[in-house]
């Protein structure tokens, strides 16, 4: 969205805009292009125009790398390696990205890819489990509900922000 350089300062716009690229994403993840539709961006004008699978990985290329280098990262300090992963169970919605998968199968030398899982899913329920863990823990710690509520909420703006947000 922030490559399209257009609609900024303009909210309306660029929740349309932001919709728009969110569906088109979704859309480049089965097919090799779609169009990129949004209304009243600047003015009167729609915005319209065709958005290939390629663009959209030279666009995110940083975004892959980086997330491609987290990973080997967290192998590292787990000290084993790719070949030791039994299972690659993907969740999450931008598991969805051929490129990302892509990279994955590299990774791990070829290792098929669980995703017999519901992506969106599998992300909510882990959310959920680990909202009571963090509600329970501030229970036991004898705190008023105010307070539960607040450490709880915290805790989810936390997760929230330490996602991957990739695009």
């Amino acid at each position: 969205m922030n490559e399209l350089n257009v609609c900024s300062g303009n909210k309306k716009g660029m929740f349309r805009l932001r919709v728009a690229c969110e569906k088109a994403k979704k859309t480049l993840s089965a097919s090799k292009q779609t169009r990129l539709q949004a209304d009243c961006i600047d003015g009167n004008e729609p915005y319209n125009r065709t958005f290939r699978r390629s663009e959209f990985e030279e666009i995110n290329k940083d975004s892959f790398e980086s997330i491609e280098q987290v990973l080997r990262n967290v192998l590292t300090k787990a000290k084993i390696g790719a070949n030791q992963i039994d299972d690659i169970v993907l969740v999450g919605g931008s598991t969805r990205i051929p490129k990302i998968r892509e990279f994955l199968q590299k990774i791990f030398d070829g290792k098929a890819l669980n995703r017999t899982l519901n992506p969106d899913e599998a992300i909510a329920c882990g959310a959920a489990y680990y909202a009571k863990q963090v509600f329970n823990k501030a229970k036991s710690n004898a705190h008023s509900a105010a307070e539960n509520e607040d450490m709880l909420t915290s805790e989810i703006r936390a997760m929230v922000r330490a996602r991957f947000y990739i695009f």
